[in-house]
């Protein structure tokens, strides 16, 4: 039997709002729109460097979706699984891994509805000291009147299993972050200064 479209329609209303109110249910948090959307394309592999220390070297792809501008204040790598810190970033060294097309912006900040990556090194003693997911916490301050900080977590990954190749000592891990030397010029986004160079088996 057809059924009418009001019927069909109120049908559809009644699903939403059952929805709702079991969302309503699961948690009393406010709704937050956060304005960075946090991805990571790929998972990370960890690499034995030649220091006897497991590293991982991966992109973290940041994109402002305000239309005003995004500072971010801190940011802090997370085992998914406990919520452990395993790296936090700030300052300097923050602003030094944020790259982003545009060579008149402000360090660690986002234009409105730019895109950028962050890069992350982090590196473990030991294999088993590698979490098996890791997210990330972001503090951001934005341009808009009365609002402070907004705290954020996002680009949750999995962490694929260790390679067997080793860096080579001479070719370590060429930290991206650091600051260019005067003579080289920059880079446009991604550097080939974030890739591990000189791998072998």
């Amino acid at each position: 039997m057809k059924r009418s479209p009001w019927v069909a329609c109120l049908l559809i209303a009644l699903a939403m709002a059952s929805v709702v109110t079991i969302a309503r249910g699961q948690s009393d948090e406010p709704i937050v729109l956060t304005p960075i959307v946090l991805r990571v394309a790929r998972p990370p592999i960890p690499v034995l460097g030649s220091d006897g220390r497991y590293h991982l070297v991966y992109e973290l792809e940041l994109t402002n979706v305000t239309p005003r501008r995004a500072i971010i204040e801190h940011v802090a790598v997370l085992d998914a699984t406990t919520g452990n810190v395993v790296q936090p970033l700030g300052g300097e060294a923050l602003a030094a891994r944020l790259v982003v097309r545009d060579r008149g912006a402000a360090p660690a900040t986002l234009g409105p509805s730019q895109f950028g990556i962050f890069y992350v090194h982090v590196a473990f003693d030991t294999g088993r000291r590698i979490p098996r997911r890791l997210a990330h916490r972001l503090r951001v301050a934005t341009e808009a009147i009365g609002s402070g900080p907004v705290g954020q977590t996002g680009g949750g990954v999995r962490v694929a299993p260790a390679t067997d190749l080793v860096l080579e000592q001479q070719n370590h891990l060429i930290d991206p972050y650091t600051p260019l030397p005067p003579d080289e010029p920059k880079r446009d986004l991604v550097g080939s200064r974030a890739v591990p160079q000189g791998v072998s088996g």
